[in-house]
C-alpha cells in the first residue's frame, strides 16, 4: 500500500477535500494542475462559482494572525475574479468567535476540520483518510451544529446535525477481522498490508505519519512501518509511552511466519530503536506470537537498554477490535512490567 510523503501533506489534503465535497454532492473543479489559476478549487452551485483556497498546519488550532493574512490575500484575489464568494478550507480547528470575525471582516466562508469531519460521517474510509492526515488527535473534539455559513450556503436542505465522531465502525472492522482470522498465506507483503490496514483502522485518531517500508540511511535494514503519536488528547497507553519511555515515534514490524518468532527477531528489531531519537518503542506483530527465548530477549532488552518491544499476534489483533485497542496494549505492558525480574 502506497503511503503519502509527509512533504506532500498539502497535496494529499487537497485530494481528500475534493473527495469529501464530491461525495456530499458538490460540483468541484480541482485546479491544482492548472497553471496561473487563482484558487485551489472551484465549487459550482446553481451556476455560481466559489473559489476555494486550502491550508493545513500541524497544530490543532490554526494560527489566527496568519489566517487573517491568508484571508486578506484571498480578498485581493476575489476582487480580480467573478466568483460569488471565496471559501477558505483549513485542516485545523478555529474558534467560533474567530470564524465569525474573519468571515465578517473579509467577506468569505471558512470551512474547518470540524466541518470536514461532519461531512465524512457517512463515508468511513474517507474519514479514516482524513484522520490519518492529521498530526493531532480529535478525540476530545465535539462536532458543532451545522449552522455555519458554509452549511447554510451549500446544504441548507440537508440535516448534518446528528452525526458523531466514531473512529471504529462495524463494516471495515468485520472485513479486516475476516481476513486476519482466516490468514494462512505465505505472501509477506500482503500480510504487511493487512496488518497496516488493521492498525490504521484501530489507531487512525491517535497515530499519524504512517511511514511505510523505509530503508535505513546505510541501506542495511528496512523498517516495515513508523508512526508518530499524535499531539493533544490521546489514550492513557500512548501517554505512558511518551511520558515514561520518551518515545514519540513507534516502530511496527510484521512477521508472517508459520512458527513463533524467536529471540533473533527481537534483537533485530532492537537495532531499529533509538531512545535519544524519541524512537525507543516497537510493536512486533506475528501470526503465532513469540517463544520463550523471545520473551527472555524482550525482558532483557527492556531491563538493560530501556527499549520496549511489545509482541502481539493475529489473535491479539482480533481481540483488540472487540475492546479499546490501546487498553489492550496497556494490559500487555502492565503484565510485562510487573513480572520483569532483575
Amino acid at each position: 500500500m502506497e503511503k503519502m510523503n509527509p512533504v506532500h501533506r498539502g497535496v494529499e489534503f487537497e485530494k481528500i477535500v475534493v473527495e469529501i465535497f464530491r461525495k456530499n454532492g458538490l460540483e468541484v473543479e480541482h485546479t491544482g494542475k492548472l497553471q496561473n489559476h487563482q484558487f485551489d478549487l472551484v465549487i459550482i452551485k446553481n451556476g455560481d462559482k466559489y473559489g476555494a483556497e486550502l491550508k493545513i498546519s500541524r497544530g490543532k488550532y490554526y494560527n489566527i494572525s496568519y489566517l487573517r493574512k491568508v484571508a486578506s490575500n484571498l480578498k485581493i484575489k476575489f476582487g480580480a475574479e467573478k466568483y460569488k464568494k471565496v471559501i477558505l478550507v483549513i485542516g485545523n480547528q478555529i474558534e467560533d468567535s474567530d470564524r465569525e470575525e474573519i468571515e465578517k471582516d473579509f467577506k468569505l466562508i471558512i470551512v474547518d476540520i470540524i466541518d470536514l469531519l461532519v461531512l465524512t460521517q457517512k463515508f468511513e474510509n474517507l474519514k479514516i483518510k482524513l484522520l490519518m492526515l492529521l498530526d493531532y488527535s480529535v478525540t476530545d473534539t465535539e462536532l458543532r451544529k451545522s449552522d455555519t455559513q458554509f452549511f447554510n450556503t451549500f446544504f441548507s436542505t440537508m440535516n448534518y446535525n446528528t452525526f458523531e465522531i466514531e473512529t471504529n465502525e462495524t463494516n471495515s472492522g468485520k472485513q479486516f477481522l475476516d481476513k486476519i482470522t482466516k490468514w494462512d498465506k505465505d505472501n509477506h507483503s500482503e500480510y504487511e498490508n493487512l496488518c497496516q490496514e488493521i492498525l490504521e483502522y484501530l489507531f487512525n485518531n491517535e497515530l499519524g505519519l504512517w511511514h511505510a517500508q523505509k530503508n535505513s540511511n546505510d541501506g542495511l535494514y528496512r523498517l516495515d512501518l513508523i508512526c508518530r503519536i499524535k499531539d493533544n488528547e490521546v489514550s492513557a497507553f500512548w501517554k505512558m509511552i511518551q511520558q515514561y519511555f520518551y518515545s514519540k515515534y513507534i516502530v511496527f514490524e510484521f512477521k508472517n511466519y508459520k512458527e513463533k518468532i524467536t529471540q533473533k527477531e527481537i534483537y533485530t528489531t532492537e537495532k531499529y530503536l533509538y531512545t535519544k531519537a524519541l524512537r525507543g518503542v516497537a510493536i512486533l506483530i506475528s501470526c503465532k506470537g513469540h517463544d520463550k527465548n523471545a520473551d527472555k530477549a524482550i525482558r532483557g532488552v527492556l531491563r538493560e537498554n530501556g527499549k520496549l518491544i511489545i509482541s502481539i499476534n493475529n489473535n491479539d489483533l482480533i481481540k483488540m477490535n472487540n475492546e479499546m485497542p490501546s487498553d489492550y496494549l496497556y494490559e500487555k505492558l502492565d503484565q510485562l512490567l510487573i513480572t520483569l525480574e532483575k
